[in-house]
């Protein structure tokens, strides 16, 4: 079993072959909680979550859904009251995936019921398996966007955290079986007291 804890990014480098058949996951923390490998915590106060592409919070009103992160595309927009509030965070620039730098996944913004919050979900991290020789991948290798959460009485989600980097290189990369290569953004804090007016947008 591999766990990955830390704040920076993982890099797993060989000058020969590279046979992987334990799960990697440096997928985003949940509801507030910090993420691994370089990715960005989603809110766990009433703030943005973190990251160069954050979900906004909810500002106005109550009852309201907050932003999720962005990276490769917008983070949705969460259920806020006005146009420009509880925006989704940006896409990050465009790099070369192959050679440039890797970056972790930006955290959504909290919702609002009250006094109390739904906390956002983080970003997942960044992981590189780069071999000179082959990649051979029997298992999970994921950067997926961690859990967001839900204000009191089921109001006010919060924003879903964005998918990070995951970058596998060889002469040849095999995927075999159940192999598995993901980074995606989660779903926003699913409003069920006031169905989707009030849910988080994802990341």
């Amino acid at each position: 079993a591999i766990t990955v804890t830390g704040n920076r990014g993982l890099s797993l480098l060989s000058r020969g072959d590279v046979t992987l058949r334990s799960a990697i996951s440096v997928n985003g923390g949940n509801l507030g909680a910090a993420s691994p490998a370089g990715g960005y915590a989603g809110a766990a106060d009433a703030t943005d979550g973190a990251g160069p592409a954050p979900g906004k919070r909810t500002t106005i009103g109550n009852y309201a859904g907050a932003g999720g992160g962005g990276y490769g595309g917008t983070g949705g927009q969460g259920g806020g009251y006005t146009p420009t509030d509880s925006l989704g965070g940006a896409p990050y620039p465009a790099g070369n995936s192959l050679t440039g730098p890797l970056y972790g996944g930006s955290g959504g913004g909290a919702g609002l019921n009250g006094d109390t919050l739904g906390l956002g979900g983080g970003g997942g991290g960044a992981i590189e398996i780069s071999a000179l020789g082959q990649v051979n991948l029997f298992s999970a290798v994921t950067s997926n966007g961690g859990q967001a959460g839900v204000a009191a009485n089921g109001y006010g989600g919060g924003g879903g955290g964005s998918g990070g980097s995951v970058r596998i290189a060889g002469s040849k990369v095999a995927l075999n079986g159940a192999a598995v290569v993901a980074a995606n953004g989660s779903d926003g804090g699913l409003a069920t007291g006031g169905g989707g007016f009030n849910a988080g947008g994802g990341g």
